[in-house]
């Protein structure tokens, strides 16, 4: 894409492949969820760091365009290191509060495993 002049590239970390795994695994990982409601999940999350990641590009570019290359340069850097993580980590929080989600993944499933185990006599 090329944006008065300056030819950005988008790179597999910047199309966030990670962050639309992450929410899935989450998703898969969670029991006692319907297949409907894991659908639901998973496309509200999708669309969630989709949105997102937009927003991110159009403000980088700006900056880009409108200030220095290298505070955009610094700013993705930041963004990709810090605040990417801390995104995903809010959008997993939404979904569990707005589709009511009770239960932890993985972690509930080490409990049932456990309560049905040897361990647990």
């Amino acid at each position: 894409m090329i944006i008065k002049g300056i030819n950005f590239e988008f790179v597999e970390a910047c199309i966030a492949t990670l962050a639309y795994s992450l929410i899935f695994v989450l998703v898969m990982l969670t029991k006692d969820l319907s297949l409907k409601k894991r659908i639901l999940i998973i496309i509200s999350g999708w669309f969630l760091i989709f949105v997102m990641n937009v927003y991110r590009i159009v403000i980088l570019a700006s900056i880009a365009v409108t200030s220095s290359l290298d505070l955009f340069h610094t700013l993705d850097l930041i963004i990709w290191w810090v605040l990417s993580g801390v995104f995903v980590a809010l959008v997993w929080i939404i979904l569990v509060w707005f589709f009511d989600i009770k239960s932890i993944p993985v972690y509930d499933d080490i409990k049932e495993l456990i309560k049905h185990s040897y361990f647990s006599k």
